[in-house]
């Protein structure tokens, strides 16, 4: 059973790297062209889209079974926070939230009739909306329930990452980039959860024989990795027309066929 996941805001793919080993065909949206290039490297089976997350996921939310969002926690970050608020050695200036995290919940909610998941940090506020559950350092909504669990975020703390840190396995020395490493190492979601609430999403997953995305299993993510000026397709194709899939997701009451090859209405 093949999984259609949209993954947002991808990043270098930190949560994709959970989901290696499943029976899953991803398309990942990553606005930045520099660091869609890298994902695109070190997964060069999935499909990568330079675009606006939010914009993408209206227009094709219809063609996947799984979507899952990491919208940037920059604003709602405690360790940010606390860093603006401080009288001694103000690092950071003051900012509003970036509402568009609840923008992606309100919409998957009242839209998308597949599993979803929305991850960001535990926020300096009360959250407007409580999230499904709590994950290592991370608010966890979804349409699912799921075990709740701690993740040993890794053995480097947040704010000693540098851009020639190893973490979850994910190392981007020797790569030429000119956004900031330590930033992009920093937004990786730890592979461990992503893996576990794609299991906890769907109980029943084929696993292949694990391999990294350079066909290597013992190799780094950034072996052999050069430096492309191929773009990355902004054009994407095809929809999801599985019937095991749909006929899955009926049974668990999630939608209704109405015959093989068309989409499913939620109930």
């Amino acid at each position: 059973m093949t999984i259609k996941i949209l993954n947002l805001h991808a990043g270098i793919g930190g949560n994709r790297k959970g989901w290696i080993g499943k029976d899953v065909e991803v398309t990942a949206v990553e606005y930045n062209q520099e660091i869609a290039n890298v994902y695109q490297k070190w997964y060069p089976q999935d499909k990568v889209i330079v675009a606006d997350a939010g914009e993408y996921l209206a227009k094709h939310y219809e063609e996947f079974d799984f979507i899952w969002a990491s919208p940037s926690c920059v604003t709602h970050s405690s360790i940010r926070f606390m860093a603006s608020k401080s009288k001694t050695n103000r690092k950071y200036d003051a900012k509003m939230p970036n509402m568009e995290l609840y923008s992606f919940i309100v919409f998957l909610q009242k839209f998308f009739p597949g599993k979803w998941v929305v991850e960001n940090v535990k926020p300096y506020y009360q959250p407007l909306i409580n999230p499904t559950g709590k994950l290592g350092r991370h608010l966890i909504w979804s349409n699912f329930e799921f075990e709740e669990k701690d993740f040993q975020d890794s053995h480097i703390k947040h704010n000693k990452v540098t851009g020639k840190s190893v973490k979850y396995g994910i190392s981007l020395e020797g790569i030429k980039l000119k956004h900031r490493k330590d930033q992009i190492i920093r937004n990786c979601v730890n592979p461990e959860i992503s893996k576990f609430l794609l299991e906890q999403a769907f109980e029943i997953l084929s696993d292949k024989t694990p391999t990294l995305p350079n066909g290597n299993p013992n190799g780094e993510f950034n072996k052999d990795y050069q430096e492309t000026s191929e773009e990355v397709s902004q054009i994407p194709n095809g929809t999801s027309d599985n019937p095991d899939i749909l006929a899955y997701l009926s049974v668990c009451g999630l939608g209704k066929v109405k015959r093989p090859g068309d989409w499913f209405s939620a109930v």
